[in-house]
């Protein structure tokens, strides 16, 4: 032995540790840090020549020689959605594009591509 003795904790020291506030404490400043921030009051386009197009039935053949006959690229295919992410042409506004698009028959709508926050 090298003259340091160990002592075990009595029940005394162990309800006095029961009654710190201390994990109170952490579980307040745990649960403070978890509110969301607000939403920006203009959300940004994600990218600004990005569309998501929307459709309905099974008309998906049509809807990409439409896409590729407007010069677009088709980025992503949602089956499960009904939708594709498009990219513009440079040369053409994004309005115009919307325009065009959702005049299509099958187009059940038309969305900028955007960065949506869930709250």
């Amino acid at each position: 032995m090298d003259g340091y003795k160990t002592q075990s904790p009595t029940r005394s020291h162990i309800n006095t540790m029961k009654n710190k506030p201390l994990p109170a404490l952490i579980a307040a400043l745990a649960l403070s840090a978890c509110q969301p921030a607000p939403p920006p009051e203009n959300p940004a386009p994600a990218a600004p020549h990005n569309l998501i197009l929307y459709y309905h039935g099974d008309h998906t053949d049509a809807l990409r020689r439409e896409i590729a006959a407007y010069g677009a690229e088709i980025l992503y295919h949602y089956p499960n959605l009904h939708g594709f992410a498009i990219r513009i042409p440079a040369n053409k506004t994004l309005e115009a594009a919307e325009a065009h698009f959702s005049r299509l028959p099958n187009i059940n709508g038309v969305a900028r591509d955007q960065i949506q926050q869930l709250q």
